[in-house]
């Protein structure tokens, strides 16, 4: 029975030495003092000079992750921007391109038109420079194919030329039709 009251005694004598216990404040471990008044613990106020410090370089990190975020997203912005000018110019190349190529194809059509007209042209002329030796014999048959042939080629004075010429031959005016295709040929060639 002894014991049992000498045990509470000595729990209370160590307990009013008091001792420092570790105390955790924002991860950091630091030593308190706790002393014990009639049982009830009593912690000594206030921060340590190495956990001011820790807070202090906690906020600047804090600061500084804040300006670094800042400064990225500035750049992530102006990249942004540089690349929607690049998009726009490469849209507009894009546009300047089709464009040349579409005026390049109405050139090359052009010109494919302009060589079959004077590949159509030389052959006209050709047609009718073979009636005009058939007429000098007098030969008047198969050369209407020809005549239509060149009526349909030649353009402007030429072309009335030769119209001119068939109605000639169709009233058997034989000299009158040359002399009409003589100068349909003459202003065929100055077409070319």
């Amino acid at each position: 029975m002894r014991t049992l009251f000498i045990l509470p005694l000595v729990a209370t004598v160590a307990l009013a030495q008091g001792k420092p216990t570790p105390a955790r404040d924002g991860g950091v471990t630091t030593s308190r003092l706790v002393a014990v008044d009639a049982g009830v613990p009593l912690v000594t106020p206030g921060p340590t000079p190495e956990l001011e410090k820790l807070r202090k370089e906690l906020n600047d990190l804090k600061l500084r992750t804040t300006e670094l975020e800042r400064a990225q997203q500035a750049k992530v912005d102006a990249l942004n921007a540089e690349l929607d000018k690049l998009g726009k110019r490469v849209d507009e190349l894009k546009t300047q391109l089709q464009k040349v190529a579409e005026a390049e194809e109405r050139r090359s059509d052009a010109e494919e038109a302009a060589a079959a007209k004077k590949v159509a042209l030389a052959a006209a002329s050709t047609s009718v420079n073979a009636v005009l030796v058939q007429l000098a014999s007098g030969n008047t048959s198969g050369i209407e194919p020809s005549l239509r042939y060149a009526e349909n080629t030649f353009t402007g004075s030429a072309q009335k030329d030769v119209q001119l010429a068939r109605s000639a031959l169709g009233q058997g005016d034989v000299a009158a039709a040359r002399l009409l295709l003589l100068l349909a040929l003459i202003e065929a060639d100055s077409q070319r």
